[in-house]
């Protein structure tokens, strides 16, 4: 009788379990078929997009992301439109929605950090979020980089100095990461430091900023000469910042 018993349990057993697993099994299927359902949505708001038709497309992404609360891309897409037509708060609304869904959204978390530093003019917040990316993707220069800018405006030098030295030992040739680090060191007054980091720069493309720049801290060191020489090349490219930075070099004592 004990052993009628256990079989009829474990019949029992498998029966409820078959019931689970099919249903699980139609389930995953029906939601596999949902979320391929997204994709036209998604494409459709790519073409909107390039069309200029942007409340069309805002249509299509939200109907993708309605059918696949993971879809990645569309959410980045949807968020770009909100800042294309000044609306920053709906994006950043967007993106915290999307990474409470999936919390590893390295790319919501650093597009936060550029939403927050470029639009809302907010670097501590966006400080926060370049860190969120940074723990999920450490070797991301642009992130450093990022982190390094952020830093440097909300006067934290030395900070700035730690995350732009990062960038470039991922990449010795990211000129903005060695611009960030050489605007640091000038802010510490260690105007040397600043002068190397504005020459390795210019060593990667000769722009205007770092010549400017490196005249300053010359005079700042009571280097004249080395202040004429950046002006002599910066009044090739830019005469208009080369006529200030004269003056600045003619006023010196």
């Amino acid at each position: 009788n004990l052993l009628l018993l256990c079989c009829k349990i474990i019949r029992h057993m498998l029966r409820c379990f078959f019931i689970i697993f099919t249903c699980l099994l139609f389930a995953t299927a029906a939601n596999a078929q949902t979320v391929k359902k997204a994709i036209p949505f998604y494409k459709s708001g790519l073409i909107y997009r390039d069309k200029g038709m942007f409340l069309e497309a805002i249509g299509s992404f939200k109907k993708a992301i309605a059918l696949d609360k993971k879809y990645d891309s569309a959410y980045l897409e949807l968020s770009g439109i909100f800042l294309k037509i000044n609306m920053a708060d709906s994006a950043i609304a967007l993106l915290k929605k999307a990474i409470k869904i999936k919390p590893d959204f390295t790319a919501a978390h650093f597009t936060l950090g550029i939403i927050y530093r470029d639009y809302k003019r907010i670097s501590g917040e966006a400080i926060v979020h370049f860190l969120n990316a940074l723990k999920l993707d450490s070797t991301n220069k642009v992130t450093l980089y990022s982190l390094a800018w952020c830093n440097n405006d909300k006067g934290n030098y030395a900070e700035a100095v730690k995350y732009a030295i990062k960038a470039l030992e991922i990449d010795n040739n990211y000129r903005p990461g060695y611009n960030e680090l050489a605007h640091a060191y000038r802010n510490l007054k260690t105007y040397q430091e600043a002068i190397d980091q504005f020459k390795k720069n210019l060593a990667i493309s000769v722009t205007d900023q770092p010549l400017y720049y490196s005249a300053l801290c010359y005079l700042e060191l009571k280097d004249k000469a080395g202040a004429e020489k950046m002006y002599e090349e910066l009044k090739k490219i830019n005469a208009k910042s080369a006529e200030g930075l004269r003056k600045k070099i003619d006023a010196a004592q």
